[in-house]
């Protein structure tokens, strides 16, 4: 049986990751249906989350090397990922359109998701389906 091996740095999962959320926010800045906005607000749940995993397997591989100072460094400066991530899947859970809509400003704040947003590619994404897949997720 041959290797895996992954193309994808987590660098680029990221870039990538980043540009679809700018994407998805700037979505969700023109829906008014509450079934449509969490779709999107799932849909960055979902992203964030791989962002996340991202970001673990890059300390842990930087821990291996025995970089504790750069791994520690990486995980302090991605950390806004998973309190983000919290906070919008508690206002998924409850429906709460207008603290997804709260959780959406901070992220149109946050320097990194501002360059995603501002290099992100035209084009449309289909979110439907993304709250069926967040809520087997959680549970």
């Amino acid at each position: 049986m041959s290797r895996i091996v992954n193309s994808q740095n987590g660098y680029r999962i990221r870039e990538k990751a980043l540009r679809l959320i700018g994407n998805a926010i700037n979505e969700a800045s023109k829906t008014n249906d509450i079934v449509a906005l969490l779709d999107i607000a799932s849909f960055i749940a979902l992203t964030l989350d791989e962002i996340e995993n991202t970001v673990r397997e890059t300390a842990n591989a930087w821990e291996k090397r025995d970089y504790w100072v750069k791994a520690d460094q990486f995980r302090s400066e991605w950390q806004w990922v998973g309190e983000v991530k919290t906070n919008l899947a508690a206002a998924i859970q409850e429906r709460d359109s207008q603290r997804i809509l709260t959780v959406f400003e901070g992220l149109r704040k946050n320097k990194i998701i501002l360059e995603g947003m501002l290099n992100a590619k035209k084009g449309r994404v289909d979110y439907s389906g993304s709250y069926e897949r967040f809520r087997r997720k959680i549970n």
